[in-house]
C-alpha cells in the first residue's frame, strides 16, 4: 500500500482501498494502523455485544468495529470502536459510516497498547460527537 504523505480529507479516507489485514483509523488526517485484533479481544468484543443488544429498545441495533465519523472536516476523524448502540434506521440503510446523531454509545476495550488513547483521547472525541 502506498502510504499517503499528506493530511488526509474523509473522501480521501473514503478512497483508500480496503485492508482487512490491520485495523485503520483517521485522526486529524493521520492515518493510525493498528495490528488485528487478537483473539481474547474478539471474543470479549463479540460476548459484549450479545449481552448489550437485549438490552436495548427495538429501535437500537448493536454493530461491532464500525467506523464513526468524528469530524467530517478537513482534516477529518474516524474512529473504530470496538462495539456501538446505533439507531435501527441507520443500520438498516447499510452505509459504509455513521455519524455520532446515530449512535447512542461507543465501546472501546481498553487495549495494552493504546491505554490513553482509549480511555483519555476517544472518550472525548465520543463526548463532544454527543455519542
Amino acid at each position: 500500500m502506498h502510504w499517503p504523505d499528506h493530511l488526509l480529507t474523509l473522501d480521501d479516507w473514503i478512497a483508500l482501498p480496503e485492508d482487512n489485514s490491520r485495523g485503520y483509523e483517521l485522526v486529524a488526517g493521520v492515518l493510525i494502523v493498528s495490528p488485528r485484533p487478537m483473539a481474547k479481544r474478539q471474543d470479549a468484543v463479540w460476548r459484549l455485544a450479545a449481552q448489550l443488544q437485549p438490552q436495548l429498545p427495538t429501535v437500537w441495533d448493536v454493530v461491532i468495529q464500525a467506523e464513526l465519523v468524528i469530524d467530517p472536516s478537513s482534516p477529518s476523524t474516524v474512529r473504530v470502536p470496538d462495539a456501538m448502540a446505533v439507531r435501527r434506521e441507520a443500520l438498516e440503510r447499510n452505509l459504509p459510516r455513521f455519524d455520532p446523531g446515530d449512535v447512542l454509545l461507543a465501546v472501546e476495550i481498553i487495549a495494552v497498547g493504546s491505554k490513553r488513547t482509549d480511555t483519555v483521547t476517544k472518550f472525548a472525541e465520543y463526548c463532544r460527537g454527543s455519542v
